[in-house]
């Protein structure tokens, strides 16, 4: 019970199984965050011959993902010792002299005023996929996805930073009426994020930790197969 409590789960009950419909139910989701006006940026440019950037932890799903549909990808991940913590001014330069017109911040970004002004002097697009708190002004990216933004309608305000960015590829998913079952593969990625992020298991959290752990016994993708080897699981 106490770990329960400990993940927002008050009752037992509370962690009972749940059906696929709940998560079908997740992948159809309405109100996502504007998210419509993203896939419609992002749809061009995985056709295009630009590349498309990603950063942070997340990108095992959405660079994983993604590569089912271009080879027009690559990805960056900041040294957090001496970049610290987020997008930053060595990523984007990288990300310019490899060619790069388009970045998608993961699980970062919602407070990089300057880094996204920087970004933007040069040409740099950016998408930005965050969960937490903005502050007064948000960045001037061609979008910024963040249920906790005071003017974002999704109902459900607790995803983690790989949430918000397997929503996006919900929509992609939806936008160009993929199977649902092509994320699928994916989940383990979304079970470990919610532990890592240490979000409330309630909600969809609930409905992606469950799957995602079954995915997770089922068949590790490679990404989380190999941390659990280090770990000695």
């Amino acid at each position: 019970n106490r770990i329960l409590a400990f993940y927002g789960l008050k009752k037992l009950n509370e962690s009972a199984c749940i059906g696929l419909s709940a998560l079908k139910k997740v992948a159809g989701f309405t109100e996502p965050m504007t998210i419509e006006n993203v896939v419609f940026i992002l749809g061009p440019r995985i056709n295009a011959a630009g590349r498309i950037f990603h950063a942070k932890a997340a990108v095992a799903l959405v660079y994983g993902f993604l590569s089912k549909l271009t080879t027009q990808l690559d990805f960056y991940v900041p040294d957090r010792y001496k970049e610290g913590y987020g997008i930053s001014k060595q990523g984007i330069e990288w990300a310019v002299s490899q060619g790069i017109t388009l970045m998608i911040a993961l699980d970062c970004g919602v407070k990089a005023i300057q880094e996204v002004e920087y970004a933007r002097t040069l040409g740099l697009d950016m998408i930005i996929c965050d969960h937490h708190e903005p502050g007064e002004t948000i960045p001037k990216a061609v979008a910024v996805l963040d249920p906790k933004r005071s003017d974002c309608p999704y109902p459900f305000k607790e995803l983690s930073g790989n949430g918000v960015g397997f929503k996006l590829m919900q929509a992609l998913c939806m936008h160009r009426s993929i199977p649902f079952d092509e994320l699928w593969p994916f989940l383990d990625l979304c079970v470990v994020s919610i532990g890592a992020d240490i979000v409330p298991i309630i909600g969809e959290n609930r409905i992606l930790a469950f799957y995602g752990l079954k995915k997770l016994n089922e068949s590790a993708c490679i990404v989380t197969g190999k941390q659990i080897g280090r770990a000695h699981v």
